[in-house]
């Protein structure tokens, strides 16, 4: 695997991050991978891996183990970029950093990594005070945000940052990483280095603080613990920083200078020494993220004592050490405690714990991680080059009409973590009312369609009848035009049902009409930008504008939105019986312009992932869907555009020459997308073959062959009371034969005759 990683710090500096990068870089290297990193230049830097690139940086004049990193360019970079394609982009900072790495990772179609090391407003809130709260919270906010946003995958170093970020970005992918230790194996380092060092007796209980020397560290806690511990116990601070000098004062003020050492920084290959020969590891930081210095310590075998964060509260249990608050006494307290408690038993217990976050076991987690995100980055770009949404025909057209089936800005939804799997076995046949009636349906056409087929099963072996659009008004789904319908929907769908049919459902869950109740009652619910409604149907802002079916966008974020279409789904399922929902125009909330389209993406994955939980026997057919949504959650998927435009019949000329197009069309796209039949039924949408359709003979055969082809569902489109016996026997009869079937004559029913039976 080629890895790319981006950092605003590295070796020599002994932070955290850089501490991470480093090891976890040359983890990667021994596993046989390629890493390379661009770091910003440093004054200390002697000398460097080959794998390690410099950029230019500035001196940070508030701490200096973090250079202020300029943009990660200069020939050498430019000459490595152009010439290498990684796997994996991961940048290790947000702002200009994470910018630059999802830049490139865009520019080649790979997966940008972001790691949320640390909480950044936290530390703006200390470093950057000179600024307004407001305006350093909105500098903050605006870089992590940007890069949370823009990832492919989030790592968080706890479950508590995850929550957190989750909680804010609920359609973000994050996944939790440990900073991963290196484990010793073998100690050789003697036990006393520090007491030898410090001229310390063995009665000494050695306290060490490993840590930048500054106020976030809140290391003034541990020397006020002093106060309240016996005089046998000595603090030991490691590392430098810019609040060095004012806690020597303090240790001074409080009488407490002779029981504290600053020991100053001391490279990381020398951390062994100072953890084999202390006692108990103390870390009073309130801005802990990464825990790495609780796990390395615990890798030794010290108990730990930590303040309450995010991080001590998940990697410090408490049989092996103590959380305390943020309060001297406590903290203090705490701090007898796992001394009484510590044996060689515990500093046996303790490494056997710390074991599981060895570099090499969360190394091979992060691989993992990234082989999952590269599966799903290449599965992403391979359905989407077919076309973004079920209706899409090409991925680059001259004019995007309609304007529905291309996204309006870049689709950056990623396709979810989902198994592929043999071809589906749970294909449909049915008949669909949208293709012979378009929107003029009523109970008296469907009873008739049902009768039809439940005459002629044995020639005609049909499964579903689908109410399609007609039955309510768009946004309506709890009622329905009792002129159409007198009886109501139940008894419709228990009289298909007599049949030995089940009933199937059409609906548009995201769109309203003007002429609605819900448009009416509840336009707090319809998605508006800068003041006004947003329109959904999509073909043209001109004919969007213009013509009657002008269609406006539900907000699905809201509560009450989500829960009034389960309800009235939960209604068309348990009150009047339908088996099979055909949801359509699912792609409406990419064009909700409050909306990221990862966001949209998400929500709509969503939706469909709790109907298909809640309903999980009912038939999902998903239509004018964007493919990456409908993965995991759908039973069968439309793979192409609508095969024929029912309302253009009557109109020869035209209703010829349109129709003919569409098939065409319809027929590349659905042969573009055989291969997905691995994650969903495919579903080619309807077979026609009625002469009002003004559709060739050769036309027909192709639209035929397309569908036997497909293997998904099989569905007819025609009244099926009108066609010939000829019509059934070149046309119907082959779909539904064996391959070794030899096609016969066969008796079918007409209207007068099933009366009669």
């Amino acid at each position: 695997m080629k890895i790319l990683y981006l950092t605003s710090t590295f070796h020599p500096s002994t932070n955290g991050v850089a501490v991470c990068v480093k090891t976890t870089m040359e983890t990667l290297l021994q596993k046989g991978h390629e890493v390379t990193v661009l770091a910003p230049d440093n004054s200390s830097v002697k000398d460097d891996s080959k794998n390690v690139i410099r950029y230019s940086s500035v001196t940070n004049p508030l701490n200096t183990d973090y250079p202020l990193p300029i943009v990660p360019i200069n020939s050498k970079i430019i000459d490595l970029l152009l010439n290498t394609k990684y796997d994996i982009v991961h940048a290790h900072h947000p702002f200009h950093i994470a910018w630059f790495a999802d830049t490139y990772a865009k520019r080649y179609k790979v997966p940008f990594v972001f790691t949320y090391h640390t909480k950044y407003l936290m530390y703006a809130d200390i470093y950057l005070k000179f600024l307004s709260k407001k305006l350093r919270t909105n500098i903050v906010n605006f870089g992590t945000d940007y890069a949370c946003k823009s990832a492919d995958l989030v790592f968080a170093p706890s479950t508590a940052i995850k929550t957190e970020l989750i909680n804010k970005f609920p359609y973000i992918n994050v996944e939790t990483m440990p900073t991963g230790v290196k484990f010793p194996n073998n100690i050789t380092n003697e036990n006393n280095y520090l007491r030898n060092k410090l001229q310390l007796d063995n009665e000494t209980k050695i306290l060490l603080s490993l840590s930048r020397v500054s106020k976030e560290k809140n290391i003034q806690l541990s020397i006020e613990s002093l106060k309240n511990l016996p005089t046998q116990y000595h603090l030991v601070i490691v590392g430098s920083g810019p609040d060095e000098g004012n806690l020597k004062q303090y240790a001074d003020n409080r009488g407490v200078s002779n029981r504290v050492t600053f020991f100053g920084r001391v490279p990381h290959e020398d951390v062994p020494n100072l953890m084999n020969s202390s006692d108990i590891f103390v870390s009073p930081s309130i801005t802990e993220t990464q825990g790495l210095g609780l796990l390395e310590a615990m890798s030794f075998g010290l108990p730990v004592v930590s303040v309450k964060t995010e991080v001590s509260t998940e990697w410090v249990p408490f049989s092996i050490g103590m959380v305390t608050e943020n309060d001297s006494r406590d903290f203090a307290e705490g701090i007898l405690k796992v001394s009484k408690n510590y044996d060689e038993n515990k500093k046996c217990e303790i490494k056997e714990y710390a074991s599981s976050f060895t570099l090499e076991k969360t190394t091979d987690l992060l691989l993992e991680k990234y082989q999952d995100v590269i599966n799903r980055k290449a599965l992403t770009i391979a359905l989407n080059n077919t076309g973004w949404q079920s209706w899409s025909i090409d991925t680059k057209p001259v004019l995007k009409i309609p304007a529905r089936n291309y996204p309006p800005q870049r689709d950056t939804y990623l396709a979810p973590a989902i198994q592929e799997s043999e071809e589906k076995t749970n294909k449909i046949t049915g008949w669909c009312s949208w293709y012979a009636y378009f929107d003029r349906i009523s109970e008296e056409v469907i009873k008739n369609q049902a009768e039809f087929i439940y005459k002629n099963q044995e020639h005609i072996p049909l499964e579903y009848v689908i109410v399609d659009d007609g039955w309510t008004k768009w946004g309506d789904w709890r009622s329905v035009n009792s002129l159409k319908f007198p009886h109501g929907l139940k008894q419709l769908a228990s009289e298909i049902s007599e049949r030995n049919l089940k009933p199937g459902i059409w609906l548009a869950p995201f769109l309203v009409e003007k002429d609605s109740d819900t448009f009416r009652d509840h336009r707090d619910w319809l998605v508006s930008y800068q003041g006004i409604l947003s329109e959904g149907f999509k073909v043209t802002p001109l004919l969007d504008r213009l013509w009657k079916y002008k269609r406006y966008i539900l907000d699905i974020k809201q509560q009450g939105v989500r829960e009034y279409l389960y309800e009235s789904i939960h209604t068309l399922i348990e009150t009047y019986g339908f088996k099979l929902l055909k949801l359509d125009f699912l792609y409406a909330p990419y064009f909700d312009r409050n909306l990221d389209t990862k966001e949209a993406g998400y929500l709509i994955h969503h939706f469909l992932e709790e109907l298909k939980m809640r309903y999980p026997d009912v038939h999902i057919n998903a239509c004018g869907i964007p493919l990456v949504t409908a993965l995991g959650v759908s039973d069968s998927v439309r793979i192409g555009p609508d095969t024929v435009a029912p309302y253009l019949d009557g109109l020869p000329l035209i209703s010829s020459y349109i129709n003919s197009l569409k098939v065409e069309w319809a027929v590349n796209t659905i042969n573009k997308r055989h291969w997905t039949s691995k994650f969903w039924i495919n579903d080619p949408d309807v077979f026609v073959c009625r002469k009002s359709l003004g559709l060739s003979d050769d036309i027909i055969m192709r639209l035929q062959n397309t569908i036997i082809k497909t293997n998904g569902n099989i569905l007819l489109g025609d009244d099926l009371t009108e066609l010939s016996d000829q019509d059934y026997k070149k046309y119907i009869y082959p779909l539904f034969a064996k391959s070794d079937e030899k096609i016969t004559d066969k008796l079918i029913l007409r209207p007068a005759e099933v009366s009669n039976v």
